[in-house]
C-alpha cells in the first residue's frame, strides 16, 4: 500500500521537488509506524518518545476490533473505540469554541489565569491534549477490505457467538442405557440382567 503511494507521488510531475521530498519523508515515518505494529521494541520506543499511549498489545487489538468489527463478537467492542474516539471529538470542539469565544472577548491580552489568553487556548485543539489519539489514528493502519486477510475457521467460530447445546434428556438416557446403567424409582441404581439369569437375592 505504501509502494503505491510513492509510485503516485512520482507519477505527479506538477509538484515541486521539495514538496515531493516532504512527502516521500512522511511516507518513510508511516512504513515505521507499520513496522512498529509488529516489533515491540519499535512501539515501546514510540511510547518512551511520547508518540504513543496504548501499549503493544492494546494497539493490536484495537486495530483487530476495527478491521474485522462486521464479526458478530465484535460489535460493541468497535462501539466502545467510536465512542472514545466521539469524546476526544466533543472535547476539542469545546476548546475551540472556548479558545474563539475568549479571543472576541479580550483579543490578544493576557488570560485571566496568567497564560497567554488565546494563543494558549487555541493551542489545545492540538493533538498533543486529545487523550485518545491513538484510537483515531488507527485509520492510518487500514487497508481496502477486499484485501484483508481471512480469518482462520476457528477463529471465525470463536468471533461468531459459536457454542454447543447441553445434552438433552433424551440423549442422557440412551447414554445410560449403552452402559447398562438404570436407576430405580428411589434413585438407586440397578444393573441389567439377562432374562433367567439368577439375581444375586435368590443366591
Amino acid at each position: 500500500m505504501i509502494q503505491d503511494d510513492r509510485e503516485s507521488l512520482h507519477a505527479q510531475h506538477w509538484i515541486s521537488d521539495e514538496a515531493q521530498t516532504l512527502q516521500s519523508l512522511k511516507l518513510d515515518q508511516t512504513e515505521k509506524l507499520f513496522h512498529s505494529l509488529f516489533d515491540k521494541e519499535a512501539h515501546d520506543e514510540l511510547v518512551g518518545k511520547g508518540f504513543r499511549r496504548l501499549s503493544h498489545r492494546a494497539t493490536q487489538a484495537a486495530l483487530l476490533i476495527s478491521l474485522y468489527r462486521e464479526e458478530p463478537i465484535l460489535h460493541t467492542p468497535f462501539q466502545v473505540l467510536k465512542t472514545l474516539t466521539e469524546i476526544d471529538e466533543n472535547l476539542s470542539l469545546w476548546r475551540y469554541h472556548h479558545a474563539i469565544m475568549v479571543q472576541r472577548m479580550i483579543g490578544s491580552k493576557m488570560g485571566t489565569g496568567g497564560s497567554s489568553g488565546f494563543h494558549y487556548l487555541r493551542s489545545t485543539t492540538s493533538d498533543r491534549y486529545k487523550v485518545f489519539i491513538d484510537i483515531t489514528n488507527l485509520s492510518t493502519f487500514f487497508i481496502p477490505r477486499q484485501n484483508l486477510p481471512e480469518l482462520p475457521k476457528e477463529v471465525r467460530n470463536r468471533l461468531g457467538f459459536m457454542y454447543s447445546s447441553p445434552p438433552s434428556s433424551a440423549t442422557q438416557s440412551d447414554n445410560e442405557e449403552e452402559t447398562g446403567n438404570k436407576t430405580s424409582g428411589s434413585g438407586e441404581r440397578v444393573s441389567e440382567q439377562s432374562p433367567g439369569e439368577p439375581s444375586e437375592a435368590s443366591l
